[in-house]
């Protein structure tokens, strides 16, 4: 392990989960001045966007984590190899942005002195106490992005942290298209068809006329059926289920603005300075960036298929506004 890098826990689930670490990532480096080896998991795809960061020097992914009684041993082999890959590449200090005892467990076996964890819960028993934000096992838990956040300025003495844009990775000049987000982490979270074409018809009608699907495997049929309802002269719309996530990307480049579900998407294009609305039903929003905003139901009522509680009305209007915040 060279001692000009340092190693970061950030096991979050998807895409979206990690970006919103982007800016802890940069104010870290810029602190720390070493070079950040972030390990994670598969799901987030956190190498196909954090390699070429000047603030990476590489990217883990962490074994998958089967839990349960019937996969105790799986389980227990798997804790022994997180505890292997810190032995391989640290000995001094580690950022565990995560509230798992399971890490901070593994940063102690494997023997490195220095560990950095919120101090959540269980947590709180074997991180020292100028080395956490919460202060006790009893305080309520916050945002996993905002414990973040606070426990790096707390470690480094800081008041502000580094913004969330991606370095190398930058938007086209040309912002020549709409970000539709259809894609969804299930059913749950999707607004559906008519809405997605009602929107899509309300932004031909104010004059946009090129749009990107963005969306995956398991949007397929919607995403036929959105293009093929607007197949027509002066009206470019693609989808992007069969691409790699790389040539998504690409597209998203030329974004002007997105618009679409809470997903990792969204926070990409916030990523990239695209200006994003985002629509939440199942969790409240949560931003560290002031090019996001949201669109909730009208009874602010959140949960399983309450982003169907979203009207076409409500959303237009929100729509209309973000358009003219961001002069879009």
């Amino acid at each position: 392990m060279r001692s000009d890098h340092l190693c970061i826990f950030c096991p979050r689930m998807g895409m979206g989960d990690l970006i919103t670490f982007i800016g802890l990532f940069k104010t870290i480096n810029k602190e720390s001045g070493k070079k950040l080896i972030i390990i994670t998991k598969e799901s987030t795809s956190g190498k196909q966007y954090l390699l070429d960061e000047p603030y990476c020097a590489d990217v883990i992914y962490l074994p998958k984590h089967k839990r349960g009684l019937l996969n105790f041993f799986e389980s227990l082999k798997d804790f022994f190899s997180l505890v292997k890959i810190l032995k391989k590449h640290n000995k001094d200090e580690i950022f565990v942005l995560h509230s798992s005892k399971r890490y901070v467990l593994s940063a102690i076996l494997a023997g490195i002195k220095k560990i950095y964890a919120p101090g959540l819960g269980i947590q709180n028993f074997f991180v020292k106490k100028n080395h956490s934000y919460y202060k006790s096992f009893f305080q309520t838990r916050l945002h996993p992005r905002l414990e973040g956040e606070l426990l790096v300025k707390k470690i480094f003495g800081i008041k502000k942290t580094q913004n969330n844009l991606l370095v190398n990775m930058k938007p086209d000049k040309e912002h020549s298209h709409v970000l539709i987000g259809i894609a969804s982490s299930g059913h749950v979270r999707q607004w559906g068809y008519e809405n997605h074409k009602l929107i899509i018809d309300y932004l031909i009608k104010r004059n946009y006329k090129k749009f990107y699907l963005l969306s995956g495997k398991d949007q397929v049929d919607l995403e036929n059926k959105l293009i093929k309802e607007f197949a027509s002269e002066g009206v470019f719309i693609e989808g992007t289920s069969n691409l790699s996530l790389k040539n998504i990307f690409d597209k998203a480049k030329k974004g002007k603005f997105y618009f679409g579900h809470d997903t990792g998407f969204m926070y990409l294009s916030s990523s990239l300075n695209i200006p994003a609305i985002g629509l939440f039903g199942e969790v409240s929003p949560y931003f560290y960036s002031d090019n996001m905003k949201s669109i909730i139901p009208e009874d602010e009522i959140f949960g399983e298929n309450c982003i169907k509680n979203i009207s076409f009305e409500n959303a237009k209007s929100k729509l209309d506004k973000f358009i003219s915040l961001y002069k879009l």
